[in-house]
């Protein structure tokens, strides 16, 4: 479809020489003169270029019986977010869930058809060629209007005039199906008038009624057929549904077995987990308490041996080294702290860690809490 945006057609120029306001108002601006048109000209019916005002003035003029002056063509011009007013346009009728291709063949294979418009993408509606300038636009969101181009040619040649026998041809056409379609209700009234006339009321009644009861017996056969396949494909319904049913419980029961397991399994790891968690905290007090007697084990040793410096001083100062028992004194206190640390202490504490660790305690109510 060849979709030209009306944006694209307005001649500025134009536009601002046909009308002297517009050239007083805005003077050369192009800019400005295509802004006024969508703004404003669009409402106000104005031209958009000399073409087109050609082909308004020429149809305006015509006087002909016969033939087509300035036919429609294939191509169409888009004017976004507008609508024809529908209160003074009339519809040829509306087409739901469809695209505007399909609208564009519906409207071309009328020579009436002035343009369509499409809402929301895809409701159509096309209408006669009492369109835009004839009739005003309007604005109308999510909804555009395509107005159908005319040939610049002032009256219908031999192409256009082959296109009017055809419609007319189509017409007829239209016409005799319409007329086969009500050819078997006359048929049957001749029959039975001739039926009649010749063999009688009685004879008529009796063949209609072997005919209806052929065809009372077909339907009743095709009605079992029918409710037949229905049935069976009732129950083949049934059976996979009962079957979808039984593999759902199943599968329900796997999953409450593997919901149990998952529980036990919480369980024993919430089990564990709190086991670590006593452990850690027990460890925990344990190094505290390790750590404060080895800072208090550590001032002693600092507070000893500063006495030992004295108890040096008096025992050098007061030559008391040449006694043999002092110098044993002397060398047994030196090594005094390690002795008390590495055997008797460290054995006390041994002993007590022992208590300790096994003697029911619960951490949770110690004193750092």
């Amino acid at each position: 479809m060849s979709v030209t945006n009306i944006n694209d057609k307005i001649d500025p120029t134009f536009y601002l020489n046909r009308y002297p306001d517009l050239k007083n108002a805005y003077g050369n601006n192009h800019k400005a003169a295509i802004r006024h048109y969508m703004n404003h000209g669009v409402y106000e019916k104005r031209f958009f270029n000399s073409e087109y005002e050609e082909v308004q003035k020429g149809i305006a003029a015509n006087t002909a019986t016969s033939g087509q002056v300035y036919p429609y063509t294939s191509e169409y011009i888009k004017f976004n977010n507008l609508n024809t007013d529908p209160q003074n346009t009339s519809s040829m009728g509306t087409i739901r869930n469809t695209s505007s291709n399909v609208c564009r063949l519906k409207c071309n294979q009328n020579s009436e058809c002035g343009g369509f418009s499409i809402k929301k993408g895809k409701h159509c509606t096309l209408w006669n060629t009492n369109v835009y300038p004839d009739v005003g636009m309007k604005k109308e969101n999510k909804t555009d209007f395509y107005m159908r181009k005319r040939e610049m040619r002032r009256f219908c040649d031999d192409e256009c005039m082959n296109q009017k026998q055809l419609e007319e041809l189509e017409g007829k056409f239209d016409e005799i199906i319409n007329n086969v379609k009500t050819a078997p209700e006359k048929f049957n009234e001749v029959s039975k008038n001739l039926i009649i006339g010749r063999q009688g009321q009685d004879y008529y009644n009796q063949l209609k009624d072997t005919e209806y009861k052929n065809m009372s017996e077909q339907v009743i056969n095709k009605v079992k057929e029918i409710y037949t396949k229905e049935n069976n494909i009732k129950i083949s319904i049934s059976e996979n549904y009962k079957r979808k049913l039984d593999y759902y419980h199943f599968l329900e029961d796997y999953l409450n077995i593997y919901k149990e397991k998952n529980n036990n399994l919480r369980t024993e790891i919430d089990k564990i987990s709190n086991e670590k968690n006593i452990d850690a905290r027990k460890t925990y007090y344990e190094d505290n308490e390790t750590e404060k007697i080895d800072n208090y084990t550590e001032l002693f040793v600092y507070f000893y041996y500063s006495v030992f410096a004295v108890y040096t001083y008096i025992f050098i100062s007061q030559r008391v080294y040449s006694n043999n028992k002092q110098i044993f004194l002397y060398i047994f206190f030196l090594f005094f702290p390690y002795l008390m640390y590495y055997y008797l202490i460290h054995y006390i504490k041994v002993v007590v860690d022992f208590i300790n660790k096994n003697k029911p305690r619960n951490v949770y109510f110690s004193k750092e809490n």
